[in-house]
């Protein structure tokens, strides 16, 4: 289940992050379901450039990710308000479908 996740996952194991020094916190993931490799990250404005794109660091770090194996669902700050005017039950359904939108069918 997602809430036992750990808040900011490493998509490095621990020994490669001494080893090669990896820059682990460039890198964190802002929640994971590990074991299943969905990585969730939470994309405020600081994410985004004026024009309304995503800037670069959050493409490279999205895309690093998804070479890493990792699936990536992505809430932006403006659908987290969105779903908080419609519901409990908009939010529970707008989770099932990015979840099921990279292969997890477990209990939610």
């Amino acid at each position: 289940m997602l809430r036992s996740s750990l808040l900011q996952v490493s998509p490095f194991p621990s020994d490669m992050v001494s080893s090669y020094g990896l820059w682990d916190d460039l890198f964190a993931i802002d929640f994971a379901n590990s074991s299943e490799g969905i990585a969730i990250e939470l994309d405020g404005p600081t994410h985004f450039l004026k024009g309304g794109g995503r800037d670069g660091r959050t493409k490279a770090k999205r895309r690093i990710l998804e070479k890493l194996g990792w699936k990536v669902i992505s809430l932006e700050e403006k659908e987290s308000r969105m779903m908080e005017k419609e519901g409990m039950e908009f939010e529970a359904e707008w989770w099932r479908g990015k979840l099921k939108e990279v292969g997890w069918e477990g209990n939610v």
